[in-house]
């Protein structure tokens, strides 16, 4: 194996590797040097011409000067953050004069024009060192009012200093444009045609100079469609740091009624940065503005849970309104979703889209989803599977999802999805689909995060049962499929409906050779091949593995040929217990961050790492961060070539002290690291989680960081996992 001469026994920084390999699409941020200061915030707003950041004065103004931080407090908490903005419209040009919006919404399907929710006045924080001039924004007031302002504002298209500073006590300037390509955007729009669409409507008075697009008809009533909007605006950058929201990640699955819980849990790894994010909630309904529910900040090595909705506390979304998750962050910070629904608990964590690029954000597949349980003798209403969409663009995708039923023929819906928008199908109502297992590919022309979930939601003689039922949740396989998958820990392979499923591509043939792996011997396991025709799939039964059902395994697949599948795994924790479920993954990372850990006497808590590469040792480093900031970092361990490693919670004397020290610490997050010697050491991993009863059951396979790198490369040698 290679030297260990760069890493110690308490653990190395996982920062201090290639923090990306790849890129997500979204437009570039602007340069630090950009900023006046580069301690000052950052806006976006997306438009139909692209993208305007504009600095915010709220730590300092231009060269030091006074800042203005109640009206930058006022924008960003009052209107930007609680999605005010959203399908606003710039209302007003002036030409040489001013750009100006914020006031006014119209919505083709929700009644027309209305007025932006405003909050109370703000108090007037004209300085002369904030000077109206040109690629300034300030804000709009009433006439004779200088304290008046709420949500309007307008840039400067050019110096209007000795107007605009001295009239109705001054006009507060809070932030500049931030660069050249946001203020091209600007002068850009400044540049269309305007309309007067004053009508007997009260609320259109002040439409008197709209700008419009190309497409507007002359003579054409108020309509979105050329209108331009502010498709989004959010916070990119957070104040008092000089990084940006650099990290995505996301998960499409919320909904919150009655007794129905969703809790985020996220860990900060970086052992030397805190973490500054932002949560915030993407609704499916058009009518439900997204809006940020939480924010601020995690100490180095820290830990948080985030409530977002249950029976006992207050909701901080909307309920009855599906939603997805999106969480902005300035470090690698992981983050895992529990929702408990219909009496049963589904555990993923989130996806990390910011290391993906466009194109593998544009299909998805999901090996295989039960469409009715086999384990009743009602199984047409006993089991509800739900496919969950978020466009992660601000354009409109157009999403195809193509349905495998299990006697190979196909279903294919269409969905369109407004920008950031989530979405989703009700499998469970689709009424092509038949018992059994379906396989699915969803495909988009702009990038989009898939995943599914399934609750078990048997009755007895119709009534729910009080005891659990089972649940899982699983992000689809990002860039559709591959060659080669694997999941580093698989266990309980007892009850019912414990099986791995495959969904080959189109117009190709190859064989799936499954196989397994036990810990100490790296020597795979055939299970058994499955011939692959073009656009087929197929099922294993992993009840048929002899062994103990107490010892976990790492399941992998080849596919020999040319073809590329998918695969998912769904088991069971105990015979009348919770699912479990999870994609194989297709991606080896050098860092993973579990979220969800918390082990519960009696029950079990296993962390799995595999080593894919079959020509060289691995040293991991293990950490468990916890809510105040302590850091337990486990001995370096070397998994040898192709060979996996099992961590048993309860065997952990100096962590199951540490939780026990207080119910705070009883949830963390785990940090997983890989070296080989001076370079970085790709891994698989998986945690599973399952109570002293079994009713309550989690496989998480992590958020990746650090570079990832797909299985069938060349870097793991040849059947590197089989």
């Amino acid at each position: 194996m290679r030297n260990r001469e760069n890493h110690n026994e308490t653990g190395f920084l996982f920062e201090n590797l290639e923090q990306r390999m790849l890129l997500s699409s979204q437009p570039a941020f602007p340069n630090i040097s950009d900023l006046a200061n580069p301690l000052n915030s950052v806006v976006r707003m997306y438009t139909d011409f692209g993208v305007i950041d504009i600095e915010m004065y709220d730590v300092s103004g231009p060269s030091g000067g006074s800042a203005a931080p109640n009206t930058v407090a006022n924008f960003v908490q009052n209107y930007v953050n609680e999605g005010n903005f959203e399908r606003s419209f710039f209302h007003r040009i002036v030409g040489g004069f001013v750009l100006q919006g914020g006031g006014f919404i119209f919505d083709n399907d929700a009644g027309g024009l209305s007025a932006v929710p405003t909050a109370s006045p703000v108090v007037n924080e004209f300085n002369a060192d904030r000077s109206n001039i040109a690629r300034t924004i300030a804000m709009a007031k009433i006439g004779g009012d200088p304290n008046s302002a709420t949500s309007q504002f307008f840039f400067n298209l050019s110096d209007n200093s000795p107007n605009l500073n001295n009239q109705n006590g001054g006009f507060t300037v809070f932030g500049r444009v931030a660069n050249t390509s946001s203020w091209n955007v600007v002068t850009t729009i400044a540049s269309l045609a305007d309309i007067n669409f004053v009508t007997s409507n009260p609320v259109s008075t002040a439409l008197t100079d709209v700008p419009v697009k190309s497409n507007y008809t002359s003579g054409a009533p108020l309509n979105e469609d050329f209108l331009v909007d502010l498709i989004d605006v959010e916070l990119i950058k957070p104040s008092g740091t000089n990084t940006f929201f650099d990290y995505r990640l996301v998960y499409p699955e919320g909904y919150a009624a009655g007794d129905k819980t969703n809790t985020i849990y996220v860990a900060n790894g970086d052992s030397t940065n805190a973490a500054f994010y932002q949560v915030i909630a993407r609704y499916e309904s058009q009518t439900k503005r997204d809006r940020v529910l939480a924010s601020g900040s995690i100490v180095a090595n820290g830990f948080a849970e985030i409530d977002i909705s249950s029976a006992t506390t207050t909701d901080v979304v909307v309920e009855n309104a599906p939603f997805a998750i999106e969480i902005i962050t300035t470090t690698e910070m992981g983050a895992t979703f529990r929702h408990e629904d219909y009496g049963a608990v589904a555990v993923e964590d989130f996806i990390n889209v910011t290391d993906l690029a466009g194109a593998e954000l544009q299909t998805w597949e999901f090996g295989g989803v039960g469409l009715t349980s086999t384990t009743t003798s009602n199984p047409s209403v006993d089991l509800k599977p739900y496919l969950l969409l978020q466009n992660l663009s601000s354009s409109t995708a157009t999403v195809t999802i193509e349905m495998t039923k299990p006697d190979l023929t196909k279903v294919t819906y269409f969905q369109t999805l407004e920008p950031f928008r989530r979405g989703g199908l009700e499998l469970f109502n689709i009424v092509e689909l038949t018992q059994g297992i379906a396989s699915l590919r969803v495909t988009a022309n702009q990038e989009i995060a898939a995943a599914m979930s399934a609750y078990d939601v048997r009755t007895s003689n119709g009534v729910l049962p009080v005891v659990s039922r089972g649940a899982w949740t699983a992000a689809g396989v990002a860039n559709g499929a591959d060659t080669n998958g694997s999941i580093a820990g698989v266990r309980g392979l007892i009850g019912n409906e414990t099986y791995m499923s495959f969904q080959n591509r189109p117009n190709v043939s190859g064989v799936a050779i499954i196989t397994h792996k036990v810990t100490g011997n790296p020597v795979a396991v055939n299970l058994t091949n499955i011939t692959m025709t073009p656009n087929a799939r197929g099922i294993y039964d992993l009840r048929d593995i002899t062994t103990p059902a107490t010892q976990f395994t790492t399941l992998n697949y080849t596919l020999a040929g040319v073809g590329r599948a998918s695969a998912h795994y769904v088991g069971t924790a105990s015979t009348l217990g919770d699912q479990l479920g999870a994609a194989l993954d297709t991606r080896a990372s050098s860092v993973r961050v579990f979220s969800g850990g918390g082990f519960t006497t009696g029950g079990t808590e296993v962390l799995s790492v595999y080593n894919p590469d079959t020509g060289e040792d691995i040293d991991i480093s293990v950490s468990f961060v916890f809510a105040d900031g302590t850091k337990i970092t486990l001995p370096f361990q070397t998994i040898t070539a192709g060979d996996r490693t099992d961590i048993d919670v309860s065997t952990l004397t100096n962590v199951l002290t540490k939780i026990s020290s207080g119910s705070q610490f009883a949830n963390y997050g785990i940090v997983v690291s890989g070296v080989q010697g001076t370079d970085v050491g790709p891994m698989v991993a998986s945690l599973t989680s399952i109570d002293a009863t079994g009713q309550s059951a989690a496989l998480s396979t992590g958020t990746m960081f650090g570079q990832a790198f797909y299985l069938d490369s060349g870097r793991f040698g040849p059947g590197s996992v089989t």
